[in-house]
């Protein structure tokens, strides 16, 4: 059998503002105790998404989740549409959202398949969908920062 190809190194995120910082702490620390320390980070951070989105239900939460519903239903006329559903992702900074994704959330929220979203489904559907995508977004965020570098 012919012998394996040593595994290239390759990095975690891009280069970014904090990369230098970064690769400072890699090198006092070493990269596996970076690792466990980003794994933490992570999570705590993810918690924080998951809790903000835990209180969905409150008073606060549904007063949150309206002003939301208010933003993206541009034209005022109490439902929004599949085009206003692509601008608000936008405007949340779901750009990693793909079209037919989008498309997919925009079905499953529009429950009574009327072509439109209104609060009522909104309300439903926002908190799971805001969660797992804020997720991502800071995912993101963290890479394009450096955090992952």
């Amino acid at each position: 059998p012919a012998p394996k190809k040593a595994k290239k190194a390759v990095p975690h995120g891009k280069e970014g503002i904090f990369t230098p910082a970064v690769k400072g702490v890699k090198a006092v620390v070493g990269e596996e105790k970076l690792n466990k320390i980003r794994g933490k980070a992570i999570g705590m951070h993810s918690d924080v998404i998951k809790g903000f989105v835990a209180t969905s239900d409150s008073e606060f939460g549904q007063f949150v989740l309206k002003q939301l519903f208010a933003l993206a239903d541009k034209d005022k006329n109490g439902i929004i549409d599949q085009s206003e559903l692509e601008a608000a992702v936008k405007t949340l900074g779901f750009n990693f959202l793909k079209e037919n994704q989008v498309q997919g959330i925009f079905e499953r929220t529009d429950l009574d398949k009327n072509g439109g979203i209104d609060l009522e489904e909104f309300l439903e559907f926002a908190p799971q969908t805001l969660q797992r995508n804020l997720v991502k977004l800071a995912k993101n965020n963290g890479g394009e920062l450096g955090f992952l570098s």
